[in-house]
């Protein structure tokens, strides 16, 4: 992660936290994506809140009123505010299945945006993923795409000159399949397989 990525995560975090906490949710059908990485959060929560109350315990027995033990408290702090972050961006930033379209999305800011008259066929299964990283990702030749959590699920065929937009920018050479990562995959391609607002080439 670069140091702008970084910095422009900080807002989006607080953004996601504040939407949790309000109980916002995006429109459309959500299919949640981040079902095998809660655990693991909530254990780290639970680590980080415990390892740094004893941490400061002791960082002030030795160091008393140091600037040190304020420093350290801090980045305890910070450490549990981003893995709620992540929790929270979880939740409100579900895949979403709406009338027109349909929204994939992967971490504080990551949004994909395909018509769903696009979408020629959807298919659960398992798929690789291309590499360790999260977001969108192209294959090298262009084809395909994947936007996943670890093994994608389900596979979005798509027709010639598919309107993909992928941060606010329509692709000029969109990819024939997408392969995205669905804690429901089934529900997921029950969706999209339902009624439209535009014509479907789904059956």
């Amino acid at each position: 992660m670069s140091v702008v990525q970084f910095v422009m995560g900080e807002p989006r975090a607080v953004l996601a936290l504040v939407r949790w906490i309000r109980g916002w949710r995006p429109p459309g059908e959500p299919i949640t994506h981040h079902r095998g990485v809660a655990g693991v959060l909530w254990v780290a929560v639970g680590l980080t809140v415990l390892e740094g109350a004893v941490f400061e315990i002791v960082l002030a027995a030795v160091l008393g009123d140091s600037v040190w033990v304020l420093v350290a408290l801090a980045l305890h702090v910070y450490g549990v505010f981003f893995l709620l972050a992540l929790q929270a961006c979880g939740v409100t930033r579900p895949h979403t299945v709406e009338p027109d379209r349909i929204v994939l999305r992967s971490g504080f800011s990551t949004d994909v945006l395909i018509d769903r008259a696009d979408v020629l066929d959807v298919h659960v299964g398992r798929y690789r993923e291309y590499d360790g990283a999260r977001g969108w990702r192209p294959s090298a030749d262009g084809t395909t795409a994947t936007i996943a959590a670890g093994e994608a699920n389900v596979e979005i065929r798509l027709g010639p000159g598919a309107r993909v937009v992928v941060g606010g920018r329509s692709m000029a050479d969109p990819p024939v399949a997408v392969y995205i990562t669905a804690d429901e995959p089934r529900r997921f391609v029950r969706a999209l397989r339902g009624p439209s607002d535009r014509t479907s080439n789904l059956r």
